[in-house]
């Protein structure tokens, strides 16, 4: 067996002896197989000896493996020789790999593509590497063999291939950051708008504290409204209200911030304040003090109080929880 390298050239000699008792004039000698063909016109003289080189030029496409080549040796129409010559084309690999973007708005991946230039099968894979959230985001064309994250913390991604020769395959990813993105943006309008609606302009919140009990159970508490600015901007124009039941005598002893009225509506006492503004962030405590017997005490919730500003259908209202005296001795 002769033993060939597609990709490079040979000389075959071929001895040919004329065992004719007679002169052989313009043979015609070839050697044909898959892997190339030659000929050569030869003159021979009775029992002459002589020997022909062929350049042997195989095709690089040819495929490995075994071949034949026929030695024909022909005068006129007719064969004088039809023999065999077997032939080994041997392997060669030839494997291009070419990669491109793969770009778009937001859009970003890689398509690469695998041609097998040799000769012979080529099987092997092909491995990218990926964030763990890029992986989430990403697409394959065709479907991954196989897709496993490792302890690096990296997502690999793999291929698995079989290349004829002549033959090309092209594998790509693209990773869409574009749904993601959007979905972030409309969750922060989304969660943004719901804070909004759900925060408060004002904070009132109200407590009552004990401060002494003389002779024969009379109680003495303060009461403290406190009113805070918990928006974006400066308020103004607030008012608050408070009730005080009627079955304490109403307050006539109050802090810095003084009532602009003091009226008594049904069973109640109706307390008015009008703060002119407040800053982002302010607050202001509003107090006043109530006397009254320990055991009527005891039985009293004070109502909320409520703070509102704005008019018409912008009037925004605001209260406090209510409050039980009990707890309070």
């Amino acid at each position: 067996k002769a033993l060939i390298d597609p990709l490079r050239n040979y000389i075959v000699k071929l001895d040919v002896t004329n065992l004719k008792p007679i002169d052989l004039v313009d043979l015609d000698v070839q050697v044909n197989s898959e892997a190339f063909k030659d000929s050569k016109v030869l003159n021979l003289i009775r029992n002459e000896k002589d020997t022909l080189e062929f350049q042997i030029a195989p095709n690089p496409n040819i495929k490995e493996g075994d071949y034949v080549a026929n030695v024909i040796i022909m005068l006129g129409d007719k064969q004088l020789l039809d023999k065999p010559l077997s032939i080994v084309v041997g392997r060669y690999n030839d494997l291009q790999e070419v990669s491109e973007p793969v770009e778009g708005f937001l859009i970003l991946g890689e398509k690469t593509t695998l041609n097998n230039n040799g000769n012979a099968l080529i099987e092997n894979v092909l491995v990218k590497k990926l964030s763990w959230l890029q992986s989430k985001f990403t697409d394959f064309e065709p479907a991954p063999s196989t897709v496993e994250q490792k302890a690096d913390g990296y997502v690999y991604v793999q291929w698995n291939y079989a290349l004829q020769p002549g033959q090309s395959e092209t594998f790509a990813y693209s990773t869409n950051y574009r749904n993601p993105i959007i979905y972030a943006i409309l969750f922060v309008v989304i969660a943004g708008g719901f804070y909004l609606l759900r925060k408060k302009d004002l904070i009132v919140t109200k407590r009552a504290l004990s401060l002494h009990t003389t002779e024969g159970n009379l109680a003495i508490m303060k009461v403290l409204v406190t009113v805070k600015n918990d928006g974006n901007a400066g308020i103004d124009e607030i008012r608050v209200m408070d009730k005080v039941p009627g079955v304490i005598k109403a307050p006539v002893e109050f802090g810095m911030i003084k009532p602009n009225s003091v009226k008594n509506v049904g069973e109640h006492t109706v307390l008015m304040w009008d703060i002119p503004h407040l800053k982002k962030g302010e607050e202001k405590v509003i107090s006043y003090k109530i006397e009254g017997r320990v055991n009527i005490l005891d039985t009293i919730i004070l109502p909320a109080a409520l703070a509102k500003f704005g008019l018409g259908t912008k009037k925004k209202m605001f209260t406090s929880k209510s409050v039980s005296l009990s707890k309070h001795h």
